[in-house]
């Protein structure tokens, strides 16, 4: 049963550590950055701290979106590969 858990541990923390377009989004908007990258040309957005409220809703569809993210990686770099 303890197996099982850290699994399920495991299943939920790897999407979450290595995709998560949609969260990074809202909390670069909530903090007043631009995503993904802040230049030193461009203005800061003021911060909007209501978009904390959709992280409720961000984090399950990245989770629900990591495998397909994950497989188009995936088959991208074969093709890049065997286009090399």
């Amino acid at each position: 049963m303890a197996q099982m858990k850290r699994f399920l541990l495991l299943a939920l923390a790897v999407p979450l550590l290595f995709t998560s377009c949609m969260t990074s989004q809202v909390l670069a908007k909530a903090q007043g950055k631009n995503w993904p990258v802040q230049s030193d040309e461009e203005a800061a957005p003021p911060p909007a701290p209501l978009y904390y409220a959709l992280l409720p809703i961000s984090i399950p569809v990245d989770i629900a979106f990591y495998p397909f993210f994950f497989f188009r990686d995936q088959a991208l770099a074969r093709e890049q590969a065997r286009c090399d």
